[in-house]
């Protein structure tokens, strides 16, 4: 082998090993990312009703929020949070039973959902 092809192998080589470098940085980047946005989406739930709800039908928030895509969490955050029936929401969860979300919640539909996909 020549001189010159032995330049470009090392070459390549190096080439190769800085992208993997670089590709194993930029994947830890995004899991820590990925895994702040979880935590605040969590704070989101913690903070509306939405968050008594899951925890009265046996919705485990954390698992929720690892297996649904985040583009549906919000839009069930969203629809929590501009709810008109607030006052329901709140009496159904302050009696003690299973709450019956499906006289009012328009989020009931994923709930439901939530629920058979445990």
């Amino acid at each position: 082998m020549s001189v010159l092809g032995l330049l470009y192998t090392l070459l390549i080589g190096a080439m190769l090993s800085l992208f993997t470098i670089l590709l194993a940085v930029a994947i830890g980047r995004n899991v820590k990312t990925g895994n702040r946005y979880r935590a605040e989406l969590a704070r989101r739930i913690e903070q509306l009703r939405l968050s008594g709800m899951f925890k009265a039908l046996g919705i485990d928030v954390d698992q929720l929020l690892h297996q649904r895509p985040i583009a549906e969490i919000d839009a069930q955050l969203r629809r929590c949070a501009e709810c008109t029936k607030k006052t329901s929401c709140d009496e159904d969860l302050a009696g003690g039973e299973t709450p019956t979300p499906e006289n009012y919640c328009p989020n009931y539909p994923h709930l439901t959902a939530e629920q058979r996909n445990p």
